[in-house]
């Protein structure tokens, strides 16, 4: 099943009687009938969604794991990952806030190895399973902002 894994969300199996979720949560059409436009709602729904989802945790994961193996200060990687999905680097506030969550959560995976390991899961073969950890919770948090979930 690995090689299916993948394949782009055009691709998925889709059932009138049971959609799926992730479509149903971002206001997908039906298969049925022809929309000229899409609704679009925000809902809690939608971010329960966005930190749940296998898909959204795998690329939170790739991204997380990206920023633990890149170079430079907090700082730069937190301004790169900001270009890198919002298109704009991360003001001083909120550079000050995802330092305090990727510090916060690094402490907290130094207390609980095995978590960090199975938050890293087998993308990657961190040195320091806890830094990549507490990296891929920012990558979380990132995209899961309405600025990075919205198109205006």
């Amino acid at each position: 099943d690995r090689p299916q894994r993948y394949r782009r969300g055009m691709y998925i199996h889709f059932k009138r009687t049971n959609p799926y979720p992730s479509l149903v949560m971002f206001d997908g059409p039906e298969s049925n009938i022809c929309q000229a436009t899409r609704n679009r709602s925000n809902t809690p729904q939608q971010a329960l969604v966005t930190l749940n989802d296998p898909v959204f945790f795998e690329c939170a994961q790739s991204l997380g794991c990206d920023l633990a193996s890149a170079s430079g200060s907090r700082s730069a990687r937190i301004r790169q990952v900001g270009e890198r999905t919002i298109s704009r680097p991360f003001t001083a506030k909120e550079t000050r806030v995802l330092k305090a969550l990727f510090v916060a959560e690094r402490n907290w995976y130094r207390d609980h190895a095995d978590e960090a390991r199975r938050v890293v899961g087998e993308h990657t073969t961190a040195t320091d399973p806890a830094t990549t950890a507490a990296w891929i919770a920012v990558a979380r948090a990132v995209l899961n902002l309405d600025e990075f979930l919205t198109r205006d």
